[in-house]
């Protein structure tokens, strides 16, 4: 599985722009944001653990792949001029992370398939974000954040296909 890893003191911006840590403040901590995305993998690495073993192993190493995600975003935002709170940013508005945007369905099929619409979601939030921010720093991490996030939605469709059709 293929992971994003950064020498954060490496990363760099052209300049501080606040609307760009907004948008990326959305996608660090929305409703369907990587927030949202890793609490929900390790809610169900813990439901799947010693239940569903294959799983399980799946979501440790997707596990991983985000935290690193939402460490990278959470620099950027810092680096764009806003604190990196649990906070989506909308309308000037913060609207603080929630931990019931986490569906904690227990039952398998239910899981793969909120993983995969989740990250669908997550996925196309970081295409909206290319359109929106012309910093050509950020706008190849988020590209390379993209092609990871499509490999894993694969790996989760495959995972789905081979056990439910």
């Amino acid at each position: 599985m293929e992971n994003l890893t950064y020498n954060f003191s490496k990363l760099q911006i052209e300049k501080p722009n606040l609307e760009y840590a907004k948008v990326l403040s959305n996608i660090y901590s929305g409703e369907d944001s990587i927030q949202t995305l890793f609490h929900l993998y390790f809610y169900q690495s813990l439901i799947a653990k010693d239940q569903f073993d294959e799983y399980y192993l799946v979501l440790e190493k997707v596990l991983l792949v985000e935290y690193n995600h939402f460490k990278l975003i959470g620099e950027l935002i810092k680096l764009l001029g806003l604190k990196p709170t649990f906070n989506a940013i909308i309308n000037n508005c913060f609207i603080a992370w929630n931990v019931s945007n986490v569906d904690y369905t227990c039952e398998l099929e239910k899981m793969i398939k909120k993983d995969i619409f989740t990250l669908k979601l997550i996925i196309q939030d970081y295409y909206e974000a290319i359109i929106l921010i012309r910093d050509k720093y950020i706008r190849p991490i988020l590209y390379q954040i993209i092609k990871i996030e499509e490999k894993n939605l694969k790996m989760f469709e495959n995972f789905y296909k081979k056990r439910y059709n």
